[in-house]
């Protein structure tokens, strides 16, 4: 059984953001799953994990050891869409100042909820007016890009935003 540190690079079928998880190739792939649950967010009933290169699927309760990975892991994940027209609450974190929450569609792109986030502060009576340029998911720490739809970065649930100043 193989204890020593491993590096897991997680390639989204459909996603623009990679990401890393370093573990063990003892754990299971719903251990695995879990991991992406807390480094994304995005639950495990909705992660379908599959070899890169080959049409390998495998158990929840198969070791990532047993799958025959040895120390270069790449996994690739496609993240199952919530049904059309489901809203979730995200949280919009404006820094030295303070937090705000919006409903979205995950199939909103980044510049509808640019927008929408302007739209908040300039219509809220906050006295606040811009269009914030660059915004990131606060978990993963990447820039979104406007063209791109929010399920992309993994915005779900209780996500949080940060909006950046240039």
């Amino acid at each position: 059984m193989s204890m020593h540190p491993v590096l897991i690079h997680i390639e989204p079928l459909d996603e623009v953001v990679n990401f890393s998880i370093t573990t063990n190739l003892s754990i299971t792939f719903l251990q695995l799953k879990q991991l992406i649950q807390q480094k994304i967010g995005v639950g495990i009933d909705r992660q379908i994990l599959f070899r890169k290169q080959g049409a390998d699927n495998w158990f929840d309760s198969s070791t990532l050891e047993s799958a025959g990975f040895k120390d270069a892991v790449e996994i690739g994940l496609m993240v199952l869409p919530l049904p059309p027209g489901t809203q979730i609450n995200i949280t919009i974190s404006v820094p030295a100042s303070y937090d705000f929450n919006l409903t979205v569609e995950e199939r909103l792109t980044v510049l509808e909820l640019k927008q929408m986030i302007c739209t908040f502060l300039n219509n809220g009576g906050l006295g606040i007016f811009f269009v914030p340029e660059i915004i990131q998911l606060s978990n993963l720490f990447t820039e979104m890009q406007n063209g791109e739809k929010l399920n992309s970065y993994f915005v779900n649930e209780g996500s949080k935003i940060i909006m950046l100043f240039n």
